[in-house]
C-alpha cells in the first residue's frame, strides 16, 4: 500500500484502500467520466502457493452478487504487471463497484441511533440468507469486509441512508471454514458478534 501503482491498465489509481491476506485494494477512476471503481490485487505467486483459483473464484462471485442486494457487484477481472515503486509483480486484478461508506467496524464504533441499528441486524442477516439461498458461506464477515453503503433506501426502511454491502468474497466456499482450533468464526458467529457489539 505504501508504494501503491500509479496505473494498473487504463485505470488510474486515485488511492490505496485497504489491506488483506491476499490482496490489496485500490480505488481507481477510468473513463473520461472518471468513474470510481475498487481494484482488488493479489500477486499470483500467493494464489499458486495457497492452490486458489481466481478465475473461479470471480465467477463464483459474480453468480452470488448478480442475484444479490448485499453483495458488491464483479465489474471485470484480468491479470497485469504491475510496478510498485521499483518492484515489478504479476497480478491477477479483480475490478469491483465502488461502494461509498465506512467499513461495519468503524460504523458501529459511532454513536447510531436504534433505528440503523435495527437496520443494521436485518441487512446482517438478508447477508447470510443470500449467502445460503447460494449454497455458500462467506467465511469472512469481519468488520472490514462489509461496509455501510452511503445510499438512499426506500422510505419504509428504518434507516433511509444506510444498507450494508460484503466487499470481499475471496474466502467464499461451499461449507463453513468455522474452527475452534484455528479461532475462525463462521458466518453466524460473526454476525452475532457483530449485533452483540451494537446492543453494547
Amino acid at each position: 500500500l505504501e508504494s501503491a501503482p500509479a496505473s494498473i491498465r487504463d485505470y488510474r489509481v486515485v488511492r490505496p484502500l485497504a489491506r488483506g491476506f491476499y490482496s490489496a485494494a485500490f480505488v481507481a477512476e477510468a473513463g473520461k467520466l472518471n468513474r470510481k471503481y475498487v481494484l482488488k490485487v493479489s500477486p499470483k505467486a500467493i494464489y499458486d502457493f495457497f492452490k486458489k483459483d481466481f478465475e473461479r473464484e470471480c465467477k463464483e462471485h459474480e453468480r452470488i452478487a448478480d442475484t444479490s442486494e448485499h453483495v458488491v457487484k464483479i465489474i471485470d477481472f484480468f491479470d497485469a504487471e504491475i510496478l510498485f515503486g521499483d518492484l515489478k509483480l504479476s497480478c491477477h486484478v479483480a475490478v469491483l463497484d465502488y461502494i461509498d461508506g465506512v467499513p461495519l467496524a468503524e460504523f458501529i464504533s459511532a454513536d447510531r441511533s436504534v433505528a440503523e441499528i435495527a437496520q443494521m441486524a436485518i441487512d446482517l442477516f438478508r447477508i447470510l440468507g443470500e449467502f445460503r439461498r447460494a449454497g455458500k458461506s462467506h467465511n469472512d464477515l469481519h468488520g472490514g469486509n462489509i461496509i455501510m453503503q452511503n445510499v438512499a433506501r426506500p422510505m419504509d426502511s428504518l434507516d433511509t441512508r444506510h444498507k450494508a454491502v460484503v466487499i470481499d468474497l475471496g474466502s467464499v466456499a461451499d461449507g463453513s471454514k468455522s474452527s475452534l482450533e484455528e479461532c475462525r468464526l463462521g458466518d453466524l458467529h460473526w454476525i452475532v458478534r457483530h449485533l452483540e457489539e451494537m446492543a453494547e
